[in-house]
């Protein structure tokens, strides 16, 4: 079976042989929002997994955001400690969406052996200057008083109304 999804503006093929865990992730975005194909969210989560069990950044990154909002339709009770598992892969390639995901969990204490206020921050950091612009909300709620060197640089863009990872849970891309 051959597939041909488009990311980051290129296609790329992949067959089951070969694996490729973007053109399977863009798939599952294919499928989840009905791009392209009709939509359909056990097709989307079955490529969504297939795609994070390679290790792709984003598919993991989403399959958390699936176990942190318990998306039962496609197969994902609410499951904190899986969420932060998956955000944990994720971050460790430095998806910045995994590390504010993981920063808000490690922060409210979901999914996690105790609230720890200055992995938090840490990771809240590391988001920040990843780029991910809620992420500096989030620092600056934390600690009012906080500069970043990213946000001088401005290479974080300011935003407005801030983004609580633990109050809800979003999907959201990069850019």
């Amino acid at each position: 079976e051959m597939l041909l999804a488009c990311g980051g503006g290129q296609c790329k093929k992949a067959d089951r042989d070969r694996r490729c865990s973007l053109a399977m992730f863009c798939l599952a975005r294919c499928y989840w929002r009905g791009i392209g194909v009709l939509k359909d969210e056990k097709l989307a989560t079955y490529w969504y997994r297939s795609s994070a069990s390679l290790g792709n950044q984003y598919a993991q990154t989403q399959i958390g955001i699936f176990y942190a909002r318990g998306t039962m339709l496609s197969g994902f009770d609410q499951n904190y400690k899986k969420a932060v598992e998956s955000w944990r892969k994720a971050s460790s390639k430095g998806n910045p969406i995994a590390e504010f995901n993981l920063a808000g969990c490690y922060q409210q204490g979901l999914g996690v052996i105790e609230k720890d206020a200055n992995r938090a921050t840490d990771l809240y950091s590391r988001s920040a200057t990843g780029g991910y612009e809620p992420a500096q909300d989030r620092l600056e709620e934390l600690i009012p008083d906080v500069t970043s060197a990213a946000d001088s640089d401005n290479n974080v863009y300011r935003h407005t109304s801030p983004v609580s990872p633990f109050k809800k849970f979003e999907t959201k891309t990069m850019k």
